[in-house]
């Protein structure tokens, strides 16, 4: 999927789908005018596997520390704290 160099046009955009097999970008219709864009970016990611791995641990921290709120409150049993002689 490697393609030639491409200078885009003051002004304008190079569109990359994230389904290259069926998405339809740039690489088909060329760059676009940047005053063609409608929206705003809400989350751009990258497959960096650092990036993945510290997204992935903080949302299973989020995920243990919810659990928390389920577990029994904590009780003194007898045998825990016997009575001193």
């Amino acid at each position: 999927d490697r393609l030639a160099p491409i200078t885009v046009p003051d002004g304008s955009v190079y569109l990359l789908a994230d389904n290259r097999v069926g998405g339809r970008d740039s690489r088909i219709d060329g760059p676009i005018d940047a005053d063609q864009i409608v929206g705003v970016v809400v989350v751009a990611s990258a497959p960096n596997p650092a990036t993945v791995r510290a997204v992935a641990a903080v949302v299973f921290v989020a995920f243990v520390l919810s659990l928390v709120a389920y577990l029994p409150a904590p009780t003194r049993s007898a045998s825990a704290n016997p009575p001193r002689s």
